[in-house]
């Protein structure tokens, strides 16, 4: 929810810093305003974001349900209609990840999914498997 922006032409040449607004701020913002609207928000790669940011987030995934507007100064409720997912990448093959905290992960009902074999994927997506080029004489 902090996104943040050095200011232009700042009185005595400094900068000050702007909140603006995201995507999780406008999504929870259009729930409050039309709450017959499911809201599914999705935190991509969640363990390639910093941990002062996932601490942000984490009373709006807890019972708590509330997250800090600092438009407002004040927390806003999370409503029923919003849910949440996350993937994260594990493993020591992914580059620029960092653990994520126990309690963080307690938030969430993990799901761990592999490839299916390139059969079953082309069956539950109806897809065709790529033409072969044909090879020059």
């Amino acid at each position: 929810l902090r996104g943040v922006a050095p200011a232009e032409g700042h009185a005595g040449g400094g900068h000050e810093t702007a909140w603006l607004p995201t995507d999780i701020h406008r999504a929870i913002q259009r729930a409050h305003a039309e709450p017959e609207l499911r809201t599914l928000i999705f935190l991509d790669e969640l363990n390639r974001c910093r941990e002062m940011a996932r601490n942000g987030i984490m009373p709006a995934l807890d019972s708590t349900r509330r997250i800090y507007d600092p438009f407002t100064n004040s927390t806003i409720a999370i409503p029923e209609s919003v849910q949440w997912i996350a993937a994260i990448n594990t493993g020591s093959q992914f580059t620029g990840t960092t653990p994520i905290d126990p309690a963080q992960l307690d938030r969430f009902a993990p799901l761990k999914l592999t490839y299916p074999p390139p059969a079953e994927e082309r069956r539950a997506t109806g897809a065709s498997p790529p033409a072969r080029c044909p090879q020059s004489a």
